[in-house]
């Protein structure tokens, strides 16, 4: 039991000497963080690499041939770097802002004065005076005084825990009420909310699929760029002598449809309109490439307090039972009880909202809530005292009546508390012994919309996981209120070890009560070690390593400044019924990449193919660059900006590039049999060297403009025009400009003749292509499935 608390004596603390002699052996609370990335290695870091190297090589040396209008690809790549380094600059930023301790002075003593210093200037075994509302900015152990603290940004427990001499204190957490003086014991990088801190800047969440698969795609163009290069201009200048500039721009045409350019353009492109349409919809984005993970989502992990409820506890419910032995009414005496107590949680001011206050007795003795007894006390003089905490504190004096009418209340999701009171002659104060005159229900109001995100979820098979440091039993309740499916199924992780949390306890279980910080970061692990896509919604500091772990990360914009820096993505308006609307954009911005960049492809596969033919044939490849950049234009670049307002939502490829890659091939075969038949036959043909070089021209704009019909599917009246225009338009613009791609078509009619021809021809070459693509994917596809049946 705790009595009032006597005048405290101040301790002296430390002397100014040896607190310089602390700071001079390196025990002071400062921080010295390496290994931060700045923006000069962000900057080298994109910018020096081999892909780079080729790309501007080239540019050097299409410039020297004095064919400037050739370089006009180095615009996207001076775009897509530019793009490369302030996304990741804004997210290092935001990783390198984070913080747990708000740096607020604190009270401390030295010289036997009480001065205030900045957190950076406190040493080891510093004496600090800690009261109400103050951060604790270092861990320390309390050795005068009592106060009590509220971990729940730390921990998740929502309850304040009693601080009694020799109790630990923990950086980060808050001063509730009381007064004590604390001893500094861990400073620096050894601090509880330092080491939070510091783990959740390092740790790293898993590359996208579709930047694992663009990087992969760059490291392959880098590699087969230089020998295949080297190859095709010792080819042209040994074997045939062609002029060196006329060998680097054929070369480079090669190599630059080789090189993803486009692909690339469409990524950030399109995660910069996502990221601009959640800025629309009250969502800062920290991070853009979140959009990637977020359209994966298939498990959905959750905080009770701050994200399905609202953190606000309500009086539901008073069921009066026994008039009290003093006073008028249990109204006034819970109002004197309001006003004398120390307590100031949720329930208190759930308490205060519903009875307010009054003073009419004097008080002769306080006892506060703590977490470890789950019951207050007020001692009225000479009148009696007044008791309130958990039901099962009162089960001695619970009659059966009573006990039902708990059960009823706690299956029903509500958290309760008894009113109980004792004689003024009681020798001790002890809820069992106490009669009891009410129970109180209170609610937890879930937030809206929570049932809409939670339908969403199950139809669209995510499964949802609730990770709470509180007792799981209510956070069951809570969820079976809120309609989480399986709620039943649930698990107290404060009697696991870290080695106990495996595969099955993370996927056979919904609710996870009880949990830590470091817990929490193993379940988000562990989900995504069997493959899951993790989204983490959270708000307070023990949410941080989980929200900086987790594929994708949301906070709560009235959650702790920590967990708002840790996430992508912050809610501002904290409505989590927006989440349904943010994962299909996702799937929008992806499955439009999906489809837009096999239409890229398609010229990255023809480039790669067409130059070995050219090589085996010994022929010189046969486009100029800037035959390239009109198909880009205006079968690539326009077309594209459009598809942006398509509006596909479907589940998302688990390989989006790898399955764009697949539907380009059979357009990039079709060219390449096409282009290099006709370059195989010129001679046979005895065509002069510009039409066949046009006719091959033509037979690739058809087979890309066949790419792009297929991929406005479904089609609507935009994709509709779209598709006509752009088959219009590019080849009224080949037309216009054929001196400047250097082509040659005679008059209106002959490019009428040559379109219909190459059309015809184009799509017996597609449709070959195609049966011939399908049939090696069934054969490839059957080969699996007879090894699978075998094993």
């Amino acid at each position: 039991m705790v009595k009032i608390a006597e005048r405290q004596q101040e301790p002296v603390g430390l002397t100014s000497a040896e607190a310089a002699a602390q700071q001079r052996k390196g025990l002071g609370n400062q921080i010295t963080e390496n290994g931060q990335t700045n923006l000069g290695k962000i900057i080298r870091r994109n910018l020096f690499t081999w892909l780079n190297f080729f790309q501007f090589g080239i540019g050097v040396l299409v410039a020297l041939t004095g064919s400037y209008i050739n370089l006009l690809y180095l615009v996207v790549v001076s775009f897509n770097i530019i793009s490369g380094i302030v996304q990741e600059w804004r997210a290092q930023r935001v990783t390198n802002q984070l913080a747990i301790l708000a740096g607020n002075q604190v009270l401390t003593r030295r010289d036997g004065q009480t001065i205030k210093l900045n957190p950076a200037e406190l040493v080891l075994n510093d004496v600090i005076e800690l009261t109400a509302g103050d951060q604790i900015s270092a861990d320390a152990i309390v050795i005068s005084g009592q106060l009590f603290a509220n971990e729940a940004l730390l921990t998740g427990e929502v309850d304040s825990i009693t601080k009694e001499n020799g109790a630990q204190l923990l950086s980060g957490s808050f001063v509730v009420s009381g007064k004590a003086y604390a001893r500094i014991n861990r400073i620096g990088k050894d601090n509880f909310a330092m080491q939070l801190t510091l783990q959740a800047r390092t740790s790293q969440r898993q590359t996208s699929p579709i930047l694992k698969s663009m990087q992969t795609f760059n490291h392959i163009a880098s590699v087969i760029m230089l020998p295949l290069g080297a190859a095709l201009f010792a080819q042209s200048y040994l074997l045939r002598g062609t002029a060196v500039h006329q060998i680097i721009l054929n070369t480079a045409t090669a190599l630059l449809g080789i090189l993803p350019i486009g692909v690339q353009l469409l990524l950030g492109v399109s995660f910069i309109a996502g990221a601009l349409w959640l800025s629309l919809n009250h969502v800062l984005v920290h991070d853009g490439y979140a959009l990637a993970a977020l359209s994966r989502t298939d498990v959905l992990c959750l905080d009770k307090t701050g994200t399905i409820t609202e953190g606000k506890l309500t009086v539901a419910d008073v069921h009066e039972i026994k008039q009290p032995a003093f006073g008028e009414s249990l109204n006034q005496v819970l109002q004197n009880f309001i006003t004398a107590t120390d307590d100031n949680n949720t329930t208190f001011q759930a308490l205060e909202n519903y009875f307010g206050g009054r003073n009419d007795w004097p008080v002769s003795r306080k006892i506060p809530f703590s977490s470890d007894q789950k019951w207050s006390a007020v001692s009225f003089d000479k009148l009696g005292t007044i008791i309130t905490g958990a039901p099962e504190k009162f089960a001695n004096a619970a009659t059966p009546d009573i006990t039902q009418s708990i059960l009823a209340a706690q299956q029903d999701g509500k958290r309760l508390i008894c009113v109980g009171q004792l004689p003024a002659d009681a020798a001790t104060i002890d809820p069992g012994d106490a009669e009891i005159l009410a129970v109180i229900a209170f609610n937890d109001k879930i937030r809206t919309n929570v049932q809409d995100v939670l339908d969403y979820c199950a139809e669209q098979k995510i499964a949802v996981k609730v990770i709470s440091g509180d007792n799981p039993v209510t956070i069951a309740n809570v969820g079976a209120q809120a309609g989480i499916k399986d709620s039943d199924r649930l698990v107290d992780m404060a009697s696991l070890s870290d080695d106990d949390i495996t595969a099955n306890v993370a996927a056979n279980n919904t609710i996870f009560g009880r949990v830590t910080p470091n817990q929490k970061l193993k379940l988000i692990r562990t989900l995504q070690s069997e493959n899951h896509t993790v989204t983490m919604v959270g708000d307070g500091v023990n949410d941080v390593l989980a929200l900086r772990s987790a594929d994708c990360g949301f906070a709560m914009n009235s959650g702790s400044p920590a967990a708002r820096q840790a996430a992508q993505l912050v809610l501002l308006n904290n409505d989590f019924g927006n989440l349904p609307a943010l994962i299909n954009e996702g799937r929008r911005v992806i499955n439009i990449i999906t489809s837009v960049s096999s239409l890229f492809f398609v010229k990255v596969i023809y480039s790669f193919l067409l130059a070995l033919v050219c090589l085996g044939l010994n022929v010189p490849f046969p486009f100029l660059p800037i035959e390239i950049t009109l198909i880009d234009l205006l079968i690539e670049g326009y077309p594209t900006f459009f598809l942006q307002f398509s509006n596909d939502k479907r589940p998302v490829k688990k390989q989006p590039l790898g399955y764009a890659f697949s539907q380009a091939l059979p357009f990039a075969i079709a060219i390449t049999i096409g282009v290099g038949a006709l370059l195989a036959m010129s001679g046979a043909l005895g065509l002069p060297t510009m039409q066949i070089r046009t006719i091959a021209f033509y037979i690739v704009i058809w087979n890309s403009l066949f790419s792009l019909i297929t991929i406005c599917r479904p089609y609507n009246l935009l994709k509709t025009i779209l598709a006509v225009v752009s088959v219009i338009v590019v080849f009224i613009a080949t037309y216009l400009f054929q001196h400047l791609i250097g082509l040659t078509v005679s008059s209106i009619t002959a490019n009428f003749v040559l379109i219909g021809h190459t059309l015809v021809i184009s799509l017996l070459l597609y449709l070959v292509s195609y049966a011939g693509v399908r049939l090696v994917n069934l054969l490839r596809d059957k080969r699996s499935k007879n090894r699978a049946e075998q094993h």
